[in-house]
C-alpha cells in the first residue's frame, strides 16, 4: 500500500490541522456588486437612421434607487457591413463592478425595385421594339438613379 502524502500523515499522526483565519472587519471583505449587461443586437438599412442602442442586465441586479448613467455607441461606418456595439458611457457608481458584453450592429443592403411598366400590343406579325419597353425604379436614395446601376435589362 503506498504512503499518505506529507500532508495526511501529519493529520494522521495527531498534529493539529490550523487553518488560518482573517481578522479584518467586515466593511474589508465587502466587494462590489457584480452586474453584467449586454447589448442588444440592432441593424437598420443603408441609408436610414440608427436605431437606439439598447442593453439588459444579464446577471445581477441593481440596488434600490441606483441607475445607469451613459450611453451606448457603435463603431463607426455607414457602409453595409457589421459593427460593433461598444459600452460607450455607459457607468454605475462605485459600489458596483460593471461587466459589459458587446453585440453587432448589423447594416443591411437597401433594396431597390425595379418594375417593367405594362405595355400592349395587338398581334401584327412584327416585334415589340425594344425600345418600346420601359421600366421604373423605387428604392434609390438621393443623388442616385437609374445611370448608377450597371448591367442590361433583359426582357
Amino acid at each position: 500500500m503506498a504512503a499518505p502524502c506529507a500532508a495526511c500523515a501529519r493529520s494522521a499522526s495527531g498534529a493539529r490541522n490550523r487553518s488560518r483565519r482573517s481578522k479584518s472587519s467586515p466593511a474589508a471583505l465587502q466587494t462590489n456588486r457584480l452586474i453584467t449587461i449586454t447589448a442588444d443586437a440592432k441593424s437598420k438599412i443603408y441609408c436610414e437612421s440608427d436605431p437606439s442602442l439598447t442593453y439588459q442586465i444579464t446577471s445581477g441586479s441593481l440596488a434600490s434607487g441606483d441607475a445607469f448613467t451613459g450611453t451606448l455607441t457603435r463603431e463607426a461606418g455607414q457602409n453595409v457591413g457589421t459593427y460593433e456595439i461598444q459600452q460607450g458611457t455607459v457607468a454605475l457608481n462605485s459600489n458596483y463592478a460593471l461587466n459589459y458584453v458587446p453585440a453587432d450592429f448589423v447594416i443591411n443592403k437597401k433594396p431597390l425595385t425595379i418594375t417593367a411598366d405594362n405595355k400592349n400590343k395587338v398581334y401584327d406579325g412584327f416585334v415589340f421594339p425594344m425600345g418600346d419597353f420601359t421600366v421604373s425604379y423605387d428604392g434609390f436614395i438621393a443623388g442616385e438613379d437609374a445611370s448608377d446601376l450597371g448591367g442590361t435589362l433583359i426582357f
